[in-house]
């Protein structure tokens, strides 16, 4: 679940958290717990023109909320920083990021388990008010076992200012630990809702 609270133009504060998390262990054991909470700020650099897309950046502090005892989360405190861009070409909106996670080595003190982030999402109108999504997002380390991706798609149905969606996903690189999405049931496959609401805000419209 991901917030943003506009304080000017072209800042956003966001909150994320990640909902409830599950897992099955390699001995066959489920494990869940409560994901962990990141706090941060969104940047817009430049506006859309028909020639150029949208550019902005955000960054996001992890805070190591969830128990690595169950090989949920890393129970560390981490940092990320992303680069975004975003165009609009004829009906289909498309969106990219690119960035670098700067992280803790749960296992071994005073060691980093550093990653590049990617991700990218198509978006396509239907019915006026509706959408299509797709989604395609992981990252890359430099340590065995490190890299992950996911693609998701699904609808996403706007009633007023309320979006509700539902969409599935599946891991195609990876496995399960300290990766998913908020109230998701994340394996090898995935089911999952989302809730969007539109809120004004000093006289400005967030999503939350």
């Amino acid at each position: 679940m991901r917030t943003y609270l506009g304080v000017g133009d072209v800042v956003d504060v966001v909150v994320d958290w990640r909902g409830r998390l599950f897992a099955k262990l390699g001995t066959g054991r489920r494990v869940s717990d409560w994901g962990d909470v990141s706090l941060g700020t969104k940047i817009h650099f430049l506006k859309e023109t028909t020639s150029r897309p949208s550019l902005g950046a955000i960054y996001l502090v992890k805070l190591p909320n969830t128990s690595h005892d169950e090989l949920l989360g890393s129970n560390t405190t981490d940092f990320f920083l992303s680069l975004l861009a975003a165009k609009q070409f004829g009906d289909f909106h498309a969106r990219v990021n690119l960035g670098v996670g700067i992280l803790d080595h749960p296992d071994q003190p005073h060691t980093q388990a550093d990653i590049f982030t990617m991700g990218l999402a198509v978006i396509l109108p239907f019915a006026e008010r509706n959408k299509f999504f797709f989604e395609w997002t992981g990252f890359l380390g430099s340590h065995r076992d490190q890299a992950k991706f996911i693609v998701r798609g699904g609808i996403e149905i706007k009633m007023v200012h309320t979006s509700w969606g539902i969409f599935g996903g599946f891991r195609i690189i990876g496995d399960e630990r300290d990766f998913g999405t908020a109230f998701e049931y994340s394996e090898s496959w995935s089911l999952g809702f989302l809730l969007r609401n539109e809120l004004s805000l000093w006289g400005r419209k967030r999503e939350g």
